[in-house]
C-alpha cells in the first residue's frame, strides 16, 4: 500500500502564491536551488524519497501529482487515446507504484538524459500507452466486436518498438508551470511554519512587498532590527527548501 498524502497544494492560494502573480517572489525563488552554506548534507526530496522516507514520499506525491496529471492527459491527447478521469487515476497509480519500486535506484544523469521531470515524462508516457494497450485487449475479450476510442486502432501499429527510446519530448510549458507549483508550495510550507513574532509578516512586507524596513517596523510594533532579522530567517527557511526540492531538477 503506498502511503496517503499528508499535504494538499493549494492552486488558488491568494497574494504572492497566486498563480502568475508571483512575480516578487519568483524573483527571489528563482536560481536559489544551490544548498544554503553549512547545509550541505540536507537530503533533497528526491534522495529522501529514494530512501524510501515516508515523509518524503507524502511531498512528493502531493508536489507531483499535477504533473502527473498533466503527462497524462497530454500524452492522451497526443495520440488521441479518449482517456477518462477513470484512466487518468488508473496510470497515475500505476506511475506512482512503478516509482515508489523504481526511485530507490535512480540515478540522475547530468550529462545525459538531464532533468528529473524529462525522466518522468518517459515513464507516464510508457505507463499510459500500455494501460490503453491493456484496455483494448480487455475490451476486445469481452465483446471483440466492440470498436475501440480515439485513435487506439492505429496506436498498436504506430507505437511498437521502444517507446521508451522513442518518447517525444515533454511540453516544456507543463515543466514550466510544475516549477511555480514547486515555488508556490514553498512559500506556503513557510509562511505556516512561520506565523509567530510576524516573522512572515515582516519578510511580506519588507521583501515581497519591497517596503522600508521602518515603516514595516511601525505598522507592526517591532523594531527595525526585528524586521530585518525575521525576514532574513524566512529568506534562508525559502532557500533552505528550494535547495531541497529543486537542487535535482
Amino acid at each position: 500500500m503506498l502511503p496517503r498524502p499528508a499535504y494538499h497544494l493549494r492552486a488558488d492560494a491568494p497574494g504572492p502564491f497566486a498563480a502568475g502573480g508571483a512575480v516578487r517572489a519568483g524573483g527571489i525563488l528563482r536560481g536559489m536551488s544551490e544548498q544554503p552554506p553549512g547545509d550541505e548534507t540536507r537530503l533533497t526530496l528526491i534522495q529522501r524519497v529514494r530512501a524510501l522516507d515516508a515523509d518524503g514520499w507524502n511531498e512528493f506525491t502531493v508536489l507531483y501529482d499535477s504533473l502527473l496529471t498533466a503527462y497524462v492527459r497530454d500524452c492522451g491527447r497526443r495520440y488521441q487515446m479518449g482517456l477518462d478521469e477513470h484512466d487518468l487515476d488508473e496510470v497515475k497509480q500505476e506511475v506512482l507504484i512503478k516509482l515508489y519500486h523504481a526511485l530507490p535506484g535512480f540515478e540522475l544523469d547530468r550529462e545525459g538524459r538531464g532533468r528529473f521531470r524529462t525522466w518522468l515524462w518517459r515513464v507516464v508516457h510508457n505507463a499510459t500507452i500500455d494501460h490503453v494497450r491493456k484496455r483494448r485487449r480487455g475490451q476486445a475479450a469481452d465483446d471483440p466486436a466492440a470498436p475501440p476510442r480515439g485513435r487506439e486502432v492505429a496506436l498498436d501499429s504506430a507505437m511498437i518498438g521502444n517507446v521508451a527510446e522513442e518518447a517525444p519530448p515533454p511540453d516544456e510549458e507543463l515543466i514550466e508551470q510544475h516549477v511555480w507549483d514547486v515555488r508556490r508550495y514553498i512559500l506556503q510550507k513557510v509562511k505556516a511554519e512561520m506565523q509567530s513574532s510576524h516573522k512572515w509578516d515582516c519578510f511580506e512586507r519588507h521583501i515581497l512587498q519591497g517596503r522600508p524596513s521602518a515603516e514595516v517596523a511601525a505598522e507592526l510594533a517591532v523594531s527595525v532590527s526585528a524586521v530585518n532579522t525575521y525576514s532574513s530567517r524566512v529568506l534562508a527557511r525559502i532557500r533552505q527548501l528550494s535547495a531541497e526540492y529543486e537542487a535535482e531538477f
